[in-house]
Order: structure tokens, then sequence, then C-alpha cells
């Protein structure tokens, strides 16, 4: 059976492999990716039957980019000089082209997702994405899903000629089994996948970070990602009307941040001084303004009102398709915040796989830390000499991934982790106490990643990963990066033995906690699309209908035909 994905050993083997493969081909060959053919299976779970809404697999032509067979494509490039905008076709995966345009702001995040596009005139192309902390390679071939009269009929970049887009949602679809796979998904999984790093959202409504918002912390916090150079985003769920929410802005979709400032204008004679919070955002979909009407806006008056702001930001180097909204606006207006943290260049880091076992004191199902039997949970030990910046990340089985065309997209465990510190010889934490608790994950959740930034002091420290209820088993991988050299105690998957060494709880007073940290979330469904967006397509693909639909006429007519005559030749027998 042909592989969908491949372990290379990185990228060089990867482009190693492409080679060979494209040697093997007759002289002038293109590529076909018989792993992923050009075939209704590689559309829709059942290629008999699609999707509501969606083109029948007979409609369907595969057009390749290399013949420009795709309409208006006469000059392909894999990237255009400035990374264009991000049209979204047919199906229903606005999660994944969210995470593109997250990532189509740092376009070397772009180019070192498709590792290889030498063979582009051979038909191939080599994409990666990143799986519980491991690079999966996928080889693909340069025929995309049009209609009959060479339309894309999924996802593309604004300007038809750039190809990444195209390519890089094959190669997606081909990793999870097939385009229909790819309906409904989360974000910052898919910003997972394509950049390998933690990745975290905020939804700004649940109340601990609704209290960050109010108090001023959220703020402080993007603004040490934004200077940090992290991928951060806002995203707003889709309301009745899934297409536009209050002040224009697209529901369902993602818009990058570029910048973020404070500004103050002096007061005049008609204005009083103002200090305000901006936010530069970067519209991918194409909407004049972004769609964003209100204040800062590219119509607003408040520029003309306060031209020493107005002055500081022309000044500012120009970000293309970019609007500004003030903090107290992108609060009203989106509800999802996304940051991306990268720790690619880290000098630790370790991945564990684990599992939490009913019945094992070492590696059991404690439970959340306020459980009596949160000891018993996975431990994994590690000690820093010099004040470091660790990153979290713990992974159920990825079910989209694992499970492929049986996905049902709900997981069953909620799960988070906390990290305590440990003192004396100890190599597991015996008991929670809340003044041992060092930060954890963004929440606890029945979500398939949580992931969490902690700053620690010189010392020695444990990761906990647990699921909230005990006794709930499963399976899980542990990434940990830090910004120092740091020592990892555990010894491969092996878990220490539980510690004699007395609990020194009690010098510590009351454990108690404050401020939601470790309180569930209970909104996690995926991404909401617009439900109608395979019925708009079919709308704007009308005569592709109607020729099936006369084809499919006429074939029942001569089997009508075919029967009556059979009939009739039975009877003459009879």
């Amino acid at each position: 059976m042909a592989e969908r994905y491949f372990m290379y050993s990185d990228d060089n083997e990867a482009q190693q492999k492409e080679l060979a493969i494209v040697e093997s081909l007759a002289e002038d060959g293109l590529f076909e990716d018989l792993a992923f053919p050009a075939a209704s299976g590689s559309l829709y779970k059942d290629g008999l039957r699609p999707p509501l809404g969606y083109l029948p697999a007979d409609v369907v032509e595969w057009s390749r980019i290399n013949q420009l067979e795709i309409r208006n494509m006469n000059t392909p490039v894999t990237f255009g000089n400035d990374i264009s905008q991000i049209q979204q076709g047919a199906l229903n995966d606005c999660y994944f082209l969210s995470s593109l345009a997250m990532i189509s702001t740092k376009p070397d995040l772009c180019r070192a997702l498709i590792v290889s596009d030498d063979q582009r005139g051979r038909g191939m192309y080599t994409v990666k994405f990143n799986k519980g902390g491991k690079w999966l390679y996928v080889h693909v071939d340069d025929r995309i899903p049009c209609n009959r009269s060479g339309d894309v009929y999924f996802s593309k970049s604004k300007d038809v000629n750039e190809a990444w887009v195209m390519i890089v949602e094959k190669a997606y679809a081909k990793l999870h089994g097939c385009y229909e796979s790819l309906m409904d998904g989360q974000i910052e999984y898919a910003l997972q996948d394509v950049t390998g790093f933690a990745s975290m959202k905020h939804r700004l409504t649940e109340p601990k970070f609704a209290d960050q918002v109010a108090s001023g912390e959220m703020w402080q916090k993007l603004k040490a990602w934004s200077g940090e150079k992290q991928l951060v985003g806002l995203s707003r769920t889709r309301s009745d009307d899934p297409r536009v929410h209050e002040g224009g802005l697209m529901g369902g979709h993602s818009y990058p941040i570029a910048e973020v400032c404070e500004l103050h204008a002096d007061a005049t004679a008609d204005l009083e001084a103002l200090d305000v919070q901006l936010v530069r955002i970067v519209d991918r979909w194409g909407v004049s303004g972004g769609g964003w009407a209100g204040d800062w806006s590219p119509e607003s008056s408040m520029w003309e009102d306060y031209p020493d702001i107005k002055n500081i930001v022309g000044k500012k180097a120009n970000v293309p398709s970019s609007f500004w909204m003030s903090w107290s606006d992108v609060c009203k207006n989106f509800n999802q915040l996304f940051v991306s943290i990268d720790m690619s260049d880290a000098p630790s880091s370790s991945i564990y796989s684990g599992s939490w076992i009913l019945g094992d004191v070492k590696s059991g199902t404690g439970g959340k830390p306020l459980n009596d039997s949160f000891p018993q949970n996975p431990q994994y030990a590690f000690a820093c000499s010099e004040p470091t910046k660790v990153v979290i990340t713990v992974d159920q089985k990825d079910l989209m991934f694992t499970k492929g065309f049986l996905y049902d997209k709900d997981y069953k465990v909620s799960i988070g982790f906390i990290v305590m510190k440990i003192t004396g010889t100890k190599s597991r934490s015996t008991k929670f106490h809340a003044k041992k608790m060092m930060g954890g994950g963004v929440t606890f959740g029945k979500v398939r990643s949580i992931s969490g930034v902690v700053s620690l002091m010189p010392g020695r420290y444990v990761v906990v990963p647990c699921t909230v209820n005990p006794d709930k088993e499963g399976e899980f991988t542990v990434q940990i990066k830090a910004s120092t050299s740091i020592i990892f105690e555990n010894s491969g998957n092996k878990m220490a033995d539980a510690d004699d060494e007395e609990s020194d709880d009690e010098d510590l007073g009351e454990s108690s906690i404050t401020g939601g940290s470790l309180d569930e979330n209970l909104d996690h469904g995926n991404e909401e699309d617009d439900s109608t967006r395979g019925l708009q397509s079919l709308m704007l693909m009308v005569g592709d209908l109607a020729t099936y639909v006369k084809g499919v006429g006429g074939e029942v007519g001569m089997l009508e035909e075919a029967c009556r005559d059979i009939e009739a030749k039975l009877e003459a027998s009879l």
C-alpha cells in the first residue's frame, strides 16, 4: 500500500527521496501520486456520496499546474514576490486556511512548509507537517481539483499563478486521507501542524481570560509576544450571520497581528488628550480595509482628529492589506486570540511518550491537582541553573490524523498539565500545594493539545500531565523546550519511582487556588465555518452541474429504453 507520509530524518533526505522518485520516471514523464490518485476517494470519504452541497466526483477535473490546465494560470510560481491573499473554495476548512493566513505574514514559515519545489517541472512537490513534535513529509503531484471550466474547486491564492495554497492544502488532505477529512477543525491545531510551534488559544470571553483583559494583563502579554516577534492572531466564532460581524469583519477567519503600540496625543482646543492602545491587523481575505469600519479604520475621522497619532503611524513601515483597531475594539469584535511560540532554536528540548494507566502509582490516572490521587500521574523532572523560559505542550492522540475516515472530531478526555517545584532529593511531586505550582497549560479541556509557557528560577521541577477526572486512561506526548540548557532527569519514557521523602508542605502554609488556574474550558468545539459554503460554490458552478444532471438524465433514459427492450424480448419469447 502506498504511504501517505514519510518520516525522513531531515529536509535533505526528503529532497533526495523526491529526486530519486523523479529519476525513476520515464524520460520527461510527470509524477502521478499513487497514494493520492486523481480519483473520487481522494476527494470524499465515500466517493459516490459527497457531502451535501459538494460537486459529484464525476464533475471534478484534476488539472495540472505544470501543464497550465488551471483557468487563468499562465506563469505558475510556488510563491509570488509578495505572498497573495487567500481565497477559500468550497471546502469547509477555514480553520486550516486561517493557519496559512497567520504564517503568510512571515514568508520564511511559508517557504519552510514546502520542503521542495525543485521537481515542479515534473509535477511534484514535497511538503511537511508537524505531528506530536515530529515532522512528517508528504509528496504530492500537481493535479488540483477543478470544475470543468478549469476553476480551482477548493482553495487558492488570490493570484491563481501562486500555487503554494493549492499544494499545501492538497498535501494536508493527503496526510488525513482525503479533502473531506479536512472539514471543520481548530485553528491552534493547524498552527501547530504547519509550524511545529506550541500554539495556544485564549477564548477572551472565558472568565479567567476576560479577567486578564479587564486587568490589562492580556494587553501586556500581547505586547510581549509582539516584541518577541511571535505569531499572533485573532478570530471570532461564527454568529447568526456566518459571513459578517459587527464592523464588517468576517467570522470564522483569522486575522494576523502585525504590530501593537501605545500612542499619545496632546489635548487641543476641541479635544481632550488621548492615550490609545492600537493593534495593526492584517487582512488575508481580500476585504477592503479588512472589512473594519469603526474607529481607526481607513476612513475613520479619528486620524484627522488626532494628527499626532496619524503622523506617528504614517512613519511606520508599510504592511500591505493591514488596518488599525484600538485594543478595546479588538476585545469587542474578536473573541479568540492565538499565539504560537517559536522555540525551534531552543538550547534544550525533549519529547516523551506516555500513558495514563489505571492503577499505576507512577503513571496513573490521578486526575487534577486537587485530587488526592494527583501524585500518581506521570511526572517528568528537569533542573535549570539559571532563569529559564520553558514552553510545554501535551498532546493526546490526534484523532483527525490517526482515525482518518472514522474521525468523529470529539475528544472524550479533558486534559491539561501543571509544573510543580520539587525539593531535596525528590524525583516526583508527592503532594500538590498551590505555592509549589509554577504554572501550567493555558487551560484544561477536551482538546487535542494543551500548551503553556512557564518562567522559572533556578531549581528542580516536574511537568505533570493529567486528566481533569481521575480514572481516565489515554496516551499522550509531552514536548518540553527551554530557553537555557537544562538537565532532563527522566531516563527516556521511564517514570521515576515514588519517593519516600516526607513532604515539606507543612512549612508552606495553606494551599489555595486563585484566578481560575485549574478551571476547565467547556467550550472546545471546532471552528465554525459558513455552513452554506458548499451550496454557494455549487451556485457558482451551476453550468457544470447542469451538464452533469443532463448527462445523468440521458443515461437514465437510455437505461429505461434498454429495460423496455428486454421486457419486449422476454414477452416475445413466452
